[in-house]
């Protein structure tokens, strides 16, 4: 689904927001002219309580962690699970600061389960083939999932549209949205 995209954008710029894997720089870099890499859950995790204040306002911490000059775009954005672990309230700070990145046409890549658990944790996604990912979960522990459904997803995620969604076996829903 995403890898047709990406290769007719090419060459294209990239945001991965999940750990650096040198299986996913190597399978992007044969389309990717510049990748972008910020374990973003991690780094959130390490800095503590996120907001406190008016959710109107323009969030500082994004700002801070994800530090793009005013002109830079990217035409891919990978979220991979990472919806499914921040507060809506924080996906919308995070997709205010992500849309300045953005241009018409720049496609956002998430995974959102559809099971009532799912891992404590983000997964781990490796690219391991043009249709094929590989999931790793870094603990056994689980939490409470915050099911966010499509219409959810597009009152948190303004300014993009679903261009191809999909669910998988493994009950999550694969999303392709897009920014128009």
């Amino acid at each position: 689904m995403l890898v047709d995209k990406i290769a007719s954008k090419r060459p294209c710029r990239v945001l991965e927001l999940g750990p650096a894997f040198g299986a996913n720089v190597e399978f992007l870099s044969q389309y990717s002219s510049k990748i972008c890499i910020e374990d973003l859950y991690q780094t959130l995790a390490s800095v503590g309580p996120l907001f406190t204040g008016d959710e109107r306002t323009f969030c500082p911490v994004y700002e801070t962690l994800l530090p793009y000059r005013a002109d830079t775009r990217f035409d891919v954005i990978l979220l991979w699970d990472l919806l499914d672990y921040l507060e809506a309230s924080d996906i919308r700070r995070l997709i205010r600061h992500l849309g300045r990145f953005c241009q018409r046409g720049t496609l956002l890549y998430a995974l959102v389960s559809t099971r009532q658990k799912i891992p404590a944790e983000p997964t781990n996604f490796k690219i391991v083939g043009k249709d094929q990912l590989l999931y790793q979960c870094s603990t056994t522990e689980e939490r409470d999932c915050p099911r966010y459904r499509q219409g959810a997803l597009l009152e948190l995620l303004r300014g993009f549209r679903v261009e191809r969604s999909f669910l998988l076996r493994n009950g999550m829903q694969e999303y392709l949205f897009e920014f128009v």
